[in-house]
């Protein structure tokens, strides 16, 4: 099932923030404590996830690495002879 449109947006405003440094990890961690003392483990759990989200590389990003990684010089066979 898809999350509702808000659930979406904060999700991804959530994820730049961090990733523009804007929004301190620990920060997060404690959002998520309190959304644990409140009896809410799924929504601390999602919360926490958040992290992990912001420091793994976008599609794009993974991507053009891969493609970089598959790049490899060669000898165009001339030589200095």
């Amino acid at each position: 099932m898809e999350q509702p449109l808000a659930e979406r947006m904060l999700r991804a405003f959530l994820i730049q923030m961090m990733r523009s440094e804007a929004i301190d990890p620990e920060d997060i961690n404690a959002a998520a404590d309190q959304l644990e003392s409140d009896g809410d483990d799924e929504a601390a759990h999602q919360m926490r996830c958040l992290i992990l989200d912001a420091a793994a590389p976008s599609m794009s990003e993974w991507t053009a690495d891969r493609a970089r990684a598959r790049f490899h010089t060669i000898d165009g066979g001339k030589s200095d002879d």
